[in-house]
């Protein structure tokens, strides 16, 4: 009857075991999938940055329509603000989002600090990233050999209850 006891008490303890590694896999591999889609948008953010920074510095002059501020700006933020920092090109009586405006960039020391910043912020939240993956394969490893020294564990108790 003990040795059936011992054997229930050794399935139940390894389901268990098994059914948290398991859950811990699972979610350290969604963990490092966001982390790696977190990463590749900051990556592509840094890249429009660049390639704006590098446009700013050539051109110097933006043109846009009212359509693509608010498309670019969102909802969040009133384009008639950044609107009235530029020059009217083209004004369409019919349709307000076909108004055209160009804004000089020369001698705009804000924009380019704030493409500075940005820049800098990207760079910190890849480092982020980066750091956080790190830490998660080093839980992965801790969690690896704390599972090998348990079976470790389960295999002597089990050759000393066979003794």
């Amino acid at each position: 009857m003990l040795v059936k006891e011992e054997k229930t008490f050794d399935a139940m303890i390894n389901s268990r075991i098994i059914a948290y590694i398991e859950s811990e896999v699972e979610e350290n591999n969604k963990l490092l999938k966001k982390i790696s889609i977190t990463k590749d948008l900051l990556e592509k953010r840094k890249k429009i940055n660049m390639t704006i920074e590098q446009y700013l510095k050539t051109a110097r002059v933006i043109k846009m329509s009212r359509k693509e501020l608010d498309e670019l700006f969102g909802p969040d933020i009133d384009t008639n603000v950044i609107i009235r920092s530029g020059r009217i090109l083209k004004l369409a009586r019919d349709d307000e989002s076909l108004n055209e405006f160009e804004f000089n960039m020369v001698g705009n020391k804000s924009f380019e600090l704030s493409c500075e910043e940005l820049n800098k912020s990207i760079e910190t939240k890849i480092a982020q990233c980066d750091s956080l993956r790190t830490q998660i394969n080093d839980r992965k490893v801790k969690w690896e050999s704390a599972a090998n020294k348990l079976t470790d564990i389960i295999n002597i108790m089990q050759t000393e209850i066979d003794v």
